[in-house]
């Protein structure tokens, strides 16, 4: 949903044989007798498990719609490169690049044991400028940039490279 820039709540699936859906789901209990659908009508309650759900998918598709399909991948472009970047600079800065997968960045301050590493997440936070998390990786806590914002920019992280010092 972050690459789609889009909240919670959002999401479509693309089958090659609806078909195959509508025979594992479709119930016709007596009381939705009388709303039974029309001769190719599309019920999306014989295709899932939810009888009544919301519209996730209006939301992505209306946004390919209006943004359009070149939008999202100069984003997924523009985020993964921030990731490139990001790597770059924390290597020459005497950090340790651990993982650069898609847009994130997994590093590590040499020297720096896992509460050591929890004090400078923490640091960062309460300075209210940047919003870094953390995760495990090869047993120990690693800090984590996470791209998917498309107005963040080079000079933003170089501003929270910053605050890691």
């Amino acid at each position: 949903h972050k690459w789609l820039a889009q909240g919670f709540e959002v999401g479509a699936l693309l089958v090659r044989d609806p078909k195959a859906l509508e025979r594992a789901f479709t119930l016709r209990p007596e009381y939705l007798e009388d709303v039974a659908p029309q001769a190719g009508e599309v019920n999306f309650c014989d295709r899932g498990i939810a009888l009544t759900r919301r519209c996730r998918a209006l939301k992505v598709w209306l946004s390919v719609k209006v943004l359009g399909l070149g939008w999202y991948r100069r984003m997924v472009t523009h985020t993964r490169t921030l990731a490139r970047y990001a790597a770059h600079v924390l290597s020459e800065a005497g950090f340790e690049v651990v993982s650069v997968r898609m847009s994130i960045v997994c590093f590590t301050r040499p020297g720096l044991d896992d509460d050591g590493h929890r004090t400078m997440l923490q640091r960062v936070r309460q300075s209210g400028e940047a919003f870094l998390s953390s995760t495990r990786l090869g047993g120990r806590v690693v800090l984590r940039f996470c791209f998917v914002n498309w107005r963040t920019t080079a000079s933003d992280v170089d501003q929270v490279i910053g605050l890691l010092r």
